[in-house]
């Protein structure tokens, strides 16, 4: 914890970034309704519980296309995917996004629709039932 504040003090990002270590349950959701933009840059992710929360709590995420990401992410629709470790892009797609309340509110929709399309318990059930009829 102590070397992320102090890369936050040298690249004088203190005001603009909070580094929470691990949260659980209230206290993530109260972040994640503070929050503008999800970003969560891999290099290397199978499937994302963190990605899938922050789509059900409306935001655009911008993420790295590793793993199951891209299913989760949708360049363009629901958030951003970056090359893994190009941080010009992630700072451009942050700034962009920070910017633009509007396509943030689009984005954070759409992002809500995803999951709702895929993560909901309604979906899982049809699913199951699907398997289970073609077995």
């Amino acid at each position: 914890a102590e070397a992320r504040r102090r890369v936050l003090r040298e690249y004088d990002l203190e005001d603009g970034v909070r580094y929470h270590g691990p949260v659980y349950e209230s206290e993530k959701a109260a972040l994640f309704a503070q929050a503008s933009v999800f970003v969560f840059p891999s290099y290397n992710e199978a499937q994302s519980v963190v990605v899938i929360e922050a789509l059900s709590a409306r935001l655009p995420v911008i993420t790295t296309p590793v793993g199951a990401l891209p299913d989760l992410v949708v360049e363009d629709e629901n958030g951003y995917l970056v090359t893994p470790g190009d941080a010009s892009a992630l700072a451009d797609r942050i700034e962009n996004l920070l910017a633009s309340p509007e396509r943030r509110r689009k984005l954070g929709e759409s992002s809500y629709a995803r999951y709702r399309e895929l993560f909901t318990l309604d979906q899982f059930e049809k699913k199951i039932v699907s398997i289970l009829s073609d077995a």
